[in-house]
């Protein structure tokens, strides 16, 4: 079968734009670990204004998310990106240069908007301009720079934690220049070929088609101009959508599936693990700060090596096939450390508490060798971090990358940005009310193991929803995915049989064979 190849050039820009928007987005989720403590004895904050710092970017990014797709549809993918990468440049002035709460704040809700319209658009984007036959590889290099960025913000972290007065406006600064990088890179890409076919620019269209396609012989230009008549002829033919067609089929089914997805995503523990690292390797029997944050650079790298593995294979293997190999695994270990803490003799630990002196972290002494006794013996504590490595890998080759690849295919042209916004809000909003209760639900229960329980429960839902819901979507064109909600769910014949008349299977099969028969072509 004869792909589409990508110049070089456009190729390795397109990779690096991914991966650098992926670095940015990480540091500043990380970055905050370590600022936090800083922050708080240079401005004396309170418990309360320490969690408003941190969960004002979660609720910058659900506001960016719900207007941001609105504006990417509008104005374009490109646009976006630009625009994303100026508000992150402010958003980072804001909080090195703060002089007071307030700022600090602004900072960053700034940063959280900036992070959703950069994630949506860049996404959505790198999947419109990729051939399908690496457009996985491509999508998943920006969950490949968050992993980079979040390890990348844990050794920022060391490197300023002696400087309490000014270490954290270097830690919030230095992401200033990830958004000149971001912003140098994509004034060196051309538009969406789609998007700009979507405005009814065709010539345009056709120019930046063959800017991203290798054209040095004549059967290169042939199959560039193959792969445009069908792309014009599909636009032509296409329905027109407009927000009123949210709920017809052709956008419920996919909507539907964006949505579950992402809920999912975040219900299955990661964020939890993440955030509250060494929360939970402290509960584990790792209980100095060393050794708890170096259990945490662990869990780092495990993420790295994870996805790394995800953008070689995905567009090899399918996305079905990491979702539920990583689900399963995810859902194994996840157990597994329900049960190992189950007997365990825990401390009920809280990151924050106003009701304890000098802010600091409070114990629960119920137990009467509480403070003396280490939770787990060391077998079991490294036993218990080698658990949460493996779960932590098994999400970022899975759930972390693949969800995202997934959610820039399955939407139509005409609202993928809106709906990929959509489901982003969805996705901060459960990060948010997961990442909230954690703290309470683990006091509330006496420890790790109901929490731990939960997480397994619905990593379970998980593996059934990807079986029987999610399409696979590797190697088809964008259009073609897109062709499958025209009927409804009429890609699972062997499950969806008795559902489907005559017509539909023969329909579904004509579709498939479109679908082969275009990927032939390039």
């Amino acid at each position: 079968m004869a792909e589409t190849l990508m110049p070089k050039k456009i190729k390795f820009l397109t990779g690096l734009l991914a991966t650098g928007g992926g670095i940015l987005f990480g540091y500043d989720i990380g970055i905050i670990a370590g600022a936090l403590k800083q922050l708080k004895l240079h401005f004396s904050l309170s418990c309360t204004m320490e969690e408003m710092i941190v969960s004002s970017m979660l609720l910058g990014a659900l506001f960016g998310s719900i207007f941001g797709g609105y504006f990417i549809d509008k104005c374009g993918r490109k646009p976006s990106i630009i625009a994303s990468s100026i508000l992150y440049l402010a958003g980072a002035l804001f909080l090195a240069l703060a002089q007071n709460y307030v700022t600090l704040i602004i900072g960053r809700v700034m940063l959280g908007f900036a992070m959703s319209l950069a994630a949506a658009s860049e996404c959505v984007y790198v999947s419109e301009l990729a051939p399908a036959n690496i457009r996985g590889s491509l999508v998943s290099l920006n969950e490949f720079g968050i992993t980079i960025g979040i390890l990348l913000s844990y050794f920022m972290n060391v490197a300023f934690s002696n400087d309490l007065f000014n270490g954290w406006r270097f830690m919030f600064g230095l992401s200033s220049i990830g958004a000149f990088v971001v912003i140098f890179l994509i004034l060196y890409l051309p538009p969406s070929p789609r998007y700009l076919l979507m405005k009814g620019q065709a010539d345009a269209a056709k120019q930046t088609l063959r800017a991203t396609r290798i054209h040095q012989t004549e059967q290169e230009e042939r199959m560039i101009d193959q792969e445009f008549s069908r792309l014009e002829s599909q636009f032509a033919s296409a329905p027109a959508l407009k927000c009123a067609d949210l709920l017809g089929k052709r956008v419920r089914y996919p909507a539907c599936i964006g949505a579950l997805l992402v809920i999912l995503q975040q219900s299955t523990g990661e964020p939890n693990v993440l955030f509250y690292a060494n929360t939970i390797l402290s509960n584990m029997g790792f209980r100095s700060d060393v050794a708890a944050s170096l259990g945490a650079v662990g869990l780092g790298v495990a993420k790295v090596l994870a996805t790394i593995v995800c953008f070689l294979l995905v567009d090899k293997w399918g996305r079905r096939t990491f979702l539920l190999a990583g689900s399963v695994a995810m859902a194994i270990t996840i157990l597994g450390l329900a049960l190992l803490t189950l007997n365990s003799n825990l401390e009920n630990t809280s990151i924050c508490t106003d009701d304890h002196p000098n802010n600091t972290v409070a114990f629960n002494t119920s137990s009467s060798n509480a403070k003396s006794s280490d939770p787990t013996s060391p077998p079991l504590r490294y036993f218990a971090l080698i658990l949460l490595m493996i779960f932590i890998a098994a999400y970022s080759m899975s759930f972390g990358p693949v969800s995202w690849i997934v959610l820039s295919e399955i939407f139509p042209m005409q609202l993928r940005g809106r709906l990929f916004s959509f489901t982003t809000s969805l996705n901060w909003a459960s990060n948010l009310v997961v990442s909230s209760t954690f703290l309470g639900f683990m006091k509330q229960t006496g420890g790790l193991t109901w929490p731990f329980l939960v997480n397994a429960f619905l990593c379970i839902v998980s593996v059934i929803f990807i079986y029987f819901v999610v399409p696979e979507t590797r190697g088809k064109t964008l259009e073609g995915i897109s062709a499958l909600w025209d009927n409804g769910l009429q890609y699972k014949e062997k499950l969806c049989c008795c559902c489907k008349s005559k017509n539909d299977i023969h329909r579904t099969h004509l579709i498939s064979a479109s679908d082969s028969t275009d990927l032939d072509r390039f």
